[in-house]
């Protein structure tokens, strides 16, 4: 094939990337060798070990212990990735620099998992989103995968964790959901609600707020979780149980008592 000809080739097991080399080999052990030979290099200097998030490299800026933030960058189209690369590439900091790994057009893949693990490194997802199975791969092997559709929220992280100042991000889960059926009168003027759990479990001491009508009336907490008479630390759905909320004495039947918490998590 001449420069300038186009060519069809078969086999490969992912679409190269804009810039990629292509060697032509004299047979298939001369191919496979050359592979080998270069699958080597490109990973014998990774060190083994769980990749960073992007906190944590908040938390190490400074302490000598990080001077590289190692990303690993896809997105929808192979012009926003070198538009992402080239952004990222230009942030510079008196304590860390960002180091491109590798970029690429297309969805987060088990591949760029291995990397980034491999090579201490966060993976960042522009426009795009990740295979099932490398979400899974990345959960067990401990692989941060940020996912942005704005590119100046993505520099303003990147530049926060270069300073040292990037917020956790928390997500909050709804750890379980009570209807009030009956109310009832308690001692020094306390209400009790006899509720029926429909979904999760009530936790006593957790946080909880009371939902009427669609509308937030009270943020508190559980002081007392009842079964019959015998206090308890939880109760699951399909239950029923008398609960005490923390400073509140205002329930109506119809009322939704929602324990929650918050989860740090990834933007």
């Amino acid at each position: 094939v001449l420069p300038g000809y186009p060519a069809e080739v078969l086999g490969f097991n992912n679409v190269p990337e804009a810039g990629d080399q292509l060697t032509v080999a004299t047979n298939e052990r001369e191919g496979r060798s050359m592979a080998e030979a270069n699958g080597k290099s490109g990973t014998g200097t990774s060190g083994q070990g769980r990749a960073l998030t992007l906190e944590e490299v908040v938390n190490q800026v400074g302490t000598d212990e990080v001077k590289e933030l190692n990303l690993v960058i896809k997105a929808d189209v192979q012009g926003s990735v070198e538009a992402v690369r080239g952004a990222l590439e230009r942030m510079v900091d008196e304590d860390a620099t960002v180091r491109v790994l590798h970029s690429g057009s297309g969805a987060v893949t088990e591949s760029d998992i291995l990397l980034a693990s491999a090579s201490e490194a966060i993976v960042i997802s522009f426009s795009i989103g990740a295979e099932p199975s490398a979400e899974r791969l990345a959960d067990r092997m401990g692989v941060e995968i940020r996912h942005y559709n704005i590119i100046y929220q993505l520099l303003d992280d990147i530049e926060k964790a270069l300073h040292g100042m990037l917020d956790p991000v928390y997500t909050e889960i709804i750890v379980g959901r009570a209807e009030v059926r009956e109310i009832f009168e308690g001692r020094r003027g306390t209400q009790i609600a006899g509720c029926r759990i429909t979904e999760g479990r009530m936790v006593r001491n957790g946080d909880v707020r009371v939902v009427r009508d669609g509308a937030v009336v009270e943020d508190t907490t559980v002081s007392s979780l009842r079964h019959f008479r015998e206090e308890v630390n939880e109760m699951n759905a399909g239950t029923e149980c008398g609960i005490v909320l923390q400073g509140f004495n205002d329930f109506q039947e119809g009322d939704i008592l929602e324990v929650h918490r918050q989860e740090r998590g990834r933007r």
